[in-house]
């Protein structure tokens, strides 16, 4: 009996060791694989430049820690990163890690988020560029042409085939919480530079293929952040599981307020508008990547208009409010 309780208990502590030594590897070998391998070939497969400062894994608690993630910037924009994350928490359900699908995250917390959205002087914007980046293939390397005798020394056409799309992982993402600052530069306007502070809250996310998957929700609120009653924004969004990127589903309510009129300004500047601060109050409904029976309303308030416009309105300098509905 003495012996066999031996045996188990060496088993235990064989079996205890082991498991801190793949938590230690977890927790201070990943950081090293990640950023020889595993980030270089993102840069040199998809254009990207990922930086990530440490990754480590709590393995009995389901828990992956990410520290000073980022993505740099375009080259031609200012800033240097388009997204930057202190510190990412994500917590796993490990029992769900031996099941087939889906994978259920329990927790996805992104702390001190920055997203910088700037438009250079050429009216470009980093995240079309990023998005360039993502969708054009990486060049090959161009096949040597040697002759084929048998041939007559013409080379026979290289079929190229098409990539396969692989579907997304089944994952399931039940909560969701971040606290980010969305920044918008813009080059073509003197001191337009706004930072918008949000709160980000979702539930039930997913990559989920059942069709009978309940539909995922994001609540968004913020405001400017040195002045609470601009660029106030409520919004709500219904999301269903995104089995394909390209073609989402989604339902967005809500309102954004009193946006700075600068960022209209080329446009009212061919309308004859000198000032008006604006909003939106957006109705989107999208299935499978087109809108139907969706709508923005724009609301202007305190309208200035130029001299030249004020005086075929009869000397009229101002207009209090105009809204537009604009069918999308």
């Amino acid at each position: 009996m003495k012996t066999n309780f031996k045996v188990i208990a060496s088993v235990f502590t064989l079996g205890f060791v082991i498991l801190t030594l793949l938590h230690i590897f977890l927790q201070y070998g990943l950081t090293k694989t990640l950023r020889n391998v595993v980030l270089p070939r993102i840069r040199q497969e998809a254009g990207i430049d990922v930086q990530v400062g440490r990754l480590s894994i709590n393995v009995a608690g389901g828990r992956l820690y990410l520290k000073n993630v980022s993505i740099r910037n375009p080259e031609g924009f200012a800033l240097e990163n388009l997204p930057s994350v202190d510190r990412i928490e994500v917590l796993v359900d490990v029992p769900s890690l031996f099941r087939q699908k889906p994978l259920r995250v329990k927790k996805v917390e992104l702390r001190n988020a920055v997203v910088n959205v700037v438009r250079n002087r050429d009216g470009e914007l980093n995240f079309n560029a990023l998005q360039e980046r993502l969708t054009t293939p990486p060049k090959q390397p161009a096949p040597s042409r040697q002759p084929l005798p048998e041939s007559g020394g013409r080379e026979p056409p290289t079929e190229h085939p098409a990539p396969d799309s692989k579907p997304l992982p089944e994952v399931l993402i039940e909560t969701l919480q971040c606290g980010a600052k969305l920044r918008y530069l813009d080059m073509n306007y003197e001191s337009l530079d706004l930072t918008l502070v949000l709160e980000v809250d979702g539930q039930g996310l997913s990559t989920q293929r059942d069709p009978a998957t309940p539909w995922g929700r994001m609540l968004l609120n913020g405001s400017l952040g040195e002045d609470g009653t601009r660029f106030v924004t409520d919004l709500d969004l219904q999301l269903a599981p995104v089995t394909d990127p390209q073609s989402p589903s989604f339902d967005l309510t809500g309102r954004i307020m009193e946006i700075d009129p600068r960022i209209m300004q080329e446009a009212y500047s061919r309308l004859g508008i000198r000032s008006a601060p604006f909003g939106f109050d957006p109705q989107l409904h999208c299935r499978k990547g087109a809108f139907e029976r969706s709508k923005v309303a724009l609301n202007l308030t305190d309208i200035q208009l130029e001299d030249k416009l004020a005086t075929r309105l009869g000397g009229m300098g101002s207009i209090a409010s105009l809204r537009f509905v604009v069918p999308v």
